[in-house]
């Protein structure tokens, strides 16, 4: 479900994505999601990092003082998408300044994912960035278009996720997960 659910989560917030003609709304969008965003990413980390401390017997992978400190540059646990989220809006934000066919941005982020797809960037947000920009910019342009979804849509979308309900335990045998 992994698979599936990152990528809509991404979709769903370009929907949101409104482009920016100048330098004047790239600042007011990066310090409106730095607000919404960074407020929540670093309010969310303290408290894992404190439900962390309290459980710790029953959690799996403890967060160090040190992790929540470094937070600015390695996100601690599932926060990864809200701090991703900022830099996507940022980025997304900066190219359609200068960009403003739907296609060409499109296409300038889909070859951003292959450059860190080829090339492992060590700098985690810029990584992270390039790899979901595109499901984020999708998203975006979707929120333009007339989808009808007709019964052969909705019998492909019932036979996916019943392949994901679909398990095999150790015995080889089929387990349908309700």
């Amino acid at each position: 479900m992994y698979a599936f659910h990152m990528p809509v989560f991404f979709a769903l917030s370009g929907m949101f994505f409104k482009s920016v003609t100048n330098f004047k709304e790239l600042f007011s969008l990066t310090k409106n999601k730095l607000l919404a965003l960074g407020i929540t990413y670093i309010a969310f980390s303290v408290v894992m990092f404190s439900l962390q401390k309290i459980g710790s017997g029953s959690v799996r992978d403890q967060t160090s003082l040190s992790q929540l400190l470094n937070i600015y540059k390695q996100p601690i646990g599932y926060l990864w998408f809200l701090y991703v989220l900022f830099f996507v809006f940022a980025y997304i934000g900066f190219i359609s300044i200068f960009i403003k066919n739907d296609t060409h941005i499109l296409l300038i982020v889909i070859f951003g994912y292959i450059i860190a797809s080829i090339f492992n960037i060590p700098i985690f947000f810029i990584q992270s960035t390039l790899v979901w920009a595109p499901m984020f910019y999708l998203g975006h342009i979707l929120k333009n278009m007339d989808l009808k979804i007709n019964k052969t849509t909705m019998l492909l979308l019932f036979v996916y996720f019943l392949n994901f309900q679909v398990k095999c335990n150790d015995d080889n045998e089929f387990l349908i997960v309700v």
